[in-house]
């Protein structure tokens, strides 16, 4: 379940981040929400 639903999150966030990357908070961001979600989850793959 926790995977599943960490996927589509991952890809609604990867979906949001491409559709509105205009400014550089947003950029910088999603650059660490990127980074937690790699913290957090290490052993599974994306």
């Amino acid at each position: 379940c926790i995977t599943i639903k960490k996927s589509k999150a991952y890809r609604s966030y990867t979906n949001y981040v491409n559709s509105c990357h205009t400014t550089t908070v947003k950029k910088l961001l999603a650059k660490f929400i990127k980074e937690l979600f790699l913290l957090i989850l290490p052993h599974k793959s994306l």
